[in-house]
């Protein structure tokens, strides 16, 4: 699709929906930030998808990360992400509208102040832990014959909610007590978040090696320290000396 331009900023969760939507369909377009100061620029409304059609000054255009990833999972019908049949694509609305209202919602009252996005409201927040904890035995029990979301194979729906839970997983990890009740939730995340084009999207990969990086230094500290500890038993040619003095050994 050459000539769409998305403006938008790069950082945002449902930025990255898009992308990963994207790349799943091989779909190209120019992508543009998007700063405070800049969005009187883009309508006033980020994100915005120029789709490159139509003429100068009457593009067409689509704002809002739902509908701009809805119009891009039905470009490739051939890919399958908004569903084989009309009856998928409906649950695919079903399954993303719950996302966005049940799991969405929630998920930012009880994150944001982590971020400091806003100030924490403690009974807000432990309001929105319940409604998280109820949407997602709604997905366990929905998983539980289940691989995906909708049909026999990735969906918009399991994008859409994937990156709903994202920041309380891999960010935050808010999210891996509850994980334990519900083992058909956590079976599907480490299906979808193994995707190739989630993966980039989200920046798992990086995530996963920079948290790494710190416990292969402490190991490593942990080892020139052990290996010091048994050097200082050693005589200058590398034996082990017998703890005694020149001459205490003699009768």
């Amino acid at each position: 699709m050459v000539g769409m331009r998305l403006f938008t900023k790069p950082d945002l969760p449902r930025t990255k929906r898009i992308l990963a939507i994207a790349a799943m369909n091989d779909i190209a377009f120019d992508f543009v930030g998007g700063g405070e100061e800049e969005d009187g620029t883009y309508f006033g409304k980020i994100p915005v998808l120029d789709t490159g059609k139509g003429a100068p000054g009457n593009e067409y255009c689509i704002f809002s990360s739902n509908a701009i990833a809805r119009y891009l999972a039905r470009i490739r019908p051939d890919i399958g992400l908004y569903g084989q049949n009309f009856l998928e694509s409906g649950e695919v609305d079903s399954w993303v509208d719950f996302s966005t209202n049940e799991i969405e919602i929630p998920m930012c009252a009880w994150i944001y102040p982590i971020e400091k996005i806003f100030e924490e409201v403690p009974a807000a927040t432990a309001e929105a832990k319940k409604d998280v904890e109820m949407a997602l035995d709604t997905l366990n029990r929905h998983l539980q014959l289940r691989t995906f979301m909708v049909g026999h194979q990735v969906t918009l729906a399991d994008v859409h909610i994937a990156s709903v839970l994202f920041p309380g997983i891999a960010k935050h990890k808010v999210l891996e007590p509850l994980f334990k009740k519900f083992p058909n939730v956590q079976r599907w995340w480490n299906t979808v978040s193994q995707f190739p084009a989630f993966r980039k999207a989200f920046g798992i990969a990086e995530a996963q090696a920079a948290a790494a990086a710190p416990a292969k230094k402490d190991s490593a500290q942990k080892g020139d320290a052990s290996k010091k500890g048994g050097d200082q038993g050693k005589t200058g040619d590398g034996k082990m000396g017998d703890g005694k003095k020149g001459g205490e050994d003699k009768a």
